[in-house]
């Protein structure tokens, strides 16, 4: 099941699709609460607070492209009405993704930043590596974490082992092959 839901806040609606709307709801609140996350609704949730923002379902769909094409709809009738949106897309994609920016630093940038860190010792050198493990010596582990650590040994062996064999079957793959040449 999939359901179109309408956010309303102070200045505007959002209109979104999710199978999970209580789940989706928290991701908002959860991705306006990071300052790098810049979309309308986001920044509007982070302007206004939570608090003043609501949730409601306005349809359910049986499928997920009935969703996609009803929130499409949705959307467009709103624009229509003139209804301020804080939909970025038309819908049903999600937000647009910004352009994967490379920084480029100028050589003038470049040559203050070397000097900046010339002489100043790499952070995980012997002793700085001596002095954390001190630290972590006799300290207790979660649960998860050590089952995060007997699943890494009960597999390592294995993974070892597929290696091995990956290895003897290429060579013996090879071996035919110059064979039959």
């Amino acid at each position: 099941m999939f359901y179109v839901y309408q956010i309303t806040g102070p200045t505007g609606v959002y209109i979104g699709k999710s199978n999970k709307p209580k789940e989706r709801w928290k991701r908002h609140r959860y991705l306006a609460s990071k300052q790098e996350t810049r979309t309308r609704l986001c920044a509007a949730i982070r302007k206004y607070g939570v608090d003043c923002f609501f949730m409601d379902l306005v349809l359910t769909a049986v499928s997920s492209q009935n969703a996609l094409a009803a929130e499409r709809d949705i959307i467009k009738q709103m624009r229509l009405y003139g209804v301020t949106l804080y939909n970025m897309t038309e819908g049903g994609e999600g937000p647009p993704c910004p352009p994967a920016t490379v920084r480029v630093c100028s050589p003038q940038t470049r040559e203050k930043l070397r000097l900046a860190h010339l002489g100043k010792p790499h952070p995980r050198t012997p002793e700085w590596t001596a002095r954390h493990r001190q630290t972590l010596l006799g300290r207790p582990l979660s649960g998860r974490h050590k089952a995060d650590i007997s699943r890494t040994l009960r597999f390592s062996h294995l993974t070892r082992r597929v290696d091995e064999l990956c290895q003897g079957l290429a060579t013996t793959v090879l071996q035919r092959l110059m064979q039959g040449i």
